[in-house]
């Protein structure tokens, strides 16, 4: 078994030599009722910081990162009242009723980010920041090239802006695959769903994603482990046991991708690497 010394150094993506592969164990619970025992099993996890705080697992030396969206707004979140109605709230998401996608180029929003949002994560105690929905600045831009001309480098400044100001925080974002060779050098590691299963919001069930879209993003995983030596960590949706996760898996391990099962809710402890 490696030392938790080198396996932390990895993460922080410090060399210890050539890159060797070792297990991350890791997990994604957004809800409440995460215990200490379930923490303790694994070095990162992945959790909700308005259900969760790091006092209550003083005890365990779990690496805790606190999720946060950079490319949507929820109106679920206690500080929606500050934000409902804003311009930069540009058009609802139609898979995630109440969620809200945002113009990442807005100075107001990025106000908010830097001087409201994450202050109060690194008063609560993270180890880190998990940044999700970094794929929306990507796709706003991409769907309205002349409407949302410049998301992509805003996007790519706004995080290097928030490692330079909280440079304690570990960043591990979420499915910003074109992005990873600017922001390689200063993340944890970079995390990706839909690699190899996904759930279709259509049908309601889990299935494989198409080989096409597989292919772009496992290459783009497969060149930042090469190029940074940072862990890849992958989500994969489905029911834990079934053929299509053991697929997957085996898919994982393959290509020494850190891989952790869930349902789509990521709301519950679901099957951690071991």
């Amino acid at each position: 078994m490696m030392n938790k010394g080198i396996i932390l150094l990895l993460l922080l993506g410090i060399s210890v030599g050539a890159y060797a592969r070792a297990i991350t164990p890791w997990l994604i619970d957004y809800g409440s009722t995460i215990a200490p025992s379930q923490i303790a099993t694994v070095s990162i996890a992945i959790v909700d910081p308005d259900n969760i705080s790091p006092s209550q697992f003083k005890q365990v030396s779990t690496k805790l990162f606190a999720y946060i969206s950079i490319g949507e707004v929820n109106n679920t979140r206690s500080w929606w009242a500050q934000v409902k109605g804003a311009s930069w709230l540009v058009e609802p998401n139609p898979d995630w009723p109440g969620a809200f996608r945002v113009d990442v180029r807005a100075k107001a929003w990025r106000q908010l980010l830097m001087n409201t949002l994450i202050p109060k994560i690194v008063s609560q105690g993270f180890t880190g920041i998990f940044l999700d929905t970094i794929d929306v600045p990507l796709y706003l831009e991409e769907k309205n090239p002349n409407l949302y001309q410049g998301s992509r480098a805003a996007l790519v400044d706004l995080i290097k802006s928030i490692h330079k100001k909280f440079p304690q925080l570990g960043i591990i974002p979420n499915n910003g695959f074109p992005i990873l060779p600017d922001i390689g050098n200063i993340i944890t590691g970079a995390l990706a769903e839909d690699v190899y299963t996904r759930y279709n919001f259509a049908t309601k069930t889990y299935e494989a994603t198409p080989e096409d879209d597989r292919r772009i993003k496992e290459d783009a995983l497969i060149a930042f482990r090469k190029r940074f030596k940072k862990p890849a960590f992958v989500v994969l949706y489905g029911k834990p046991g079934s053929p299509l996760i053991q697929d997957a898996i085996n898919l994982c391990q393959k290509h020494d991708f850190d891989w952790y099962v869930a349902g789509v809710s990521l709301n519950g402890i679901g099957q951690v690497e071991n």
